[in-house]
């Protein structure tokens, strides 16, 4: 919001935003598409295609040059100037579908390496809070760019909003350590937890009677 009125604009990302994000998730594909890749890294996960083993580095081998043959194919086609509406709309979803593939594979690979695990250690406790960690990117970011506090955001390019990002998350990994060490939850993870037994009790607790 260019006014800066903090008010305002949560009122408004409240009933009109969330209009608006869930026509542009109907318009992009993404109301499908994101629950579709939900399923497929279930069930990869419960097939155990994660885990180190040789047969796991051939399918993720295959997976990449697979989807990184996929992201080059559609991102050409979208590029056609007669490719327009639905079907471009259609093969952007396929792109996007294609290059998650390229990282989530390439991921998977550099794992097996020692080095690679050691550096993304850091990553298991930011996991492990990733609910907190989403609302509260949102909160900094807004107060970093938002007009109704910091307002950086007409200042900042593409490298400095990364740093940005990068100094931030770094701050979030460093709370997630100090929180871990002292709770067996993360801050909304635990309410979750507690909201979530608290109505399994209640649900229960006629059969007890």
């Amino acid at each position: 919001m260019d006014t800066g009125n903090f008010w305002l604009m949560a009122w408004e990302n409240l009933t009109v935003g969330q209009w608006a994000s869930l026509a542009w998730g109907i318009e992009a594909g993404r109301l499908m598409q994101a629950p579709g890749l939900f399923l497929l890294g279930f069930v990869l996960g419960r097939q155990e295609f994660f885990l180190q083993s040789d047969r796991n580095a051939v399918f993720w081998t295959r997976a990449m040059l697979l989807s990184l043959a996929g992201t080059v194919t559609f991102y050409v086609v979208m590029a056609l100037p007669s490719l327009s509406g639905p079907l471009h709309t259609i093969f952007t979803m396929w792109h996007n579908v294609c290059f998650t593939g390229v990282w989530v594979a390439a991921f998977v690979l550099l794992y097996r390496l020692e080095y690679f695990r050691k550096v993304t250690v850091p990553l298991l406790t930011y996991g492990r809070m990733s609910l907190t960690n989403y609302v509260s990117q949102s909160m900094i970011g807004s107060l970093i760019f938002f007009p109704y506090a910091l307002g950086l955001a007409p200042y900042c390019g593409y490298l400095a909003s990364f740093a940005i990002g990068c100094v931030a998350m770094a701050g979030q990994i460093w709370f997630c350590r100090w929180w871990l060490e002292r709770h067996r939850y993360g801050v909304l993870e635990g309410l979750w937890h507690r909201a979530t037994w608290m109505h399994a009790g209640k649900a229960s607790a006629p059969e007890a009677r």
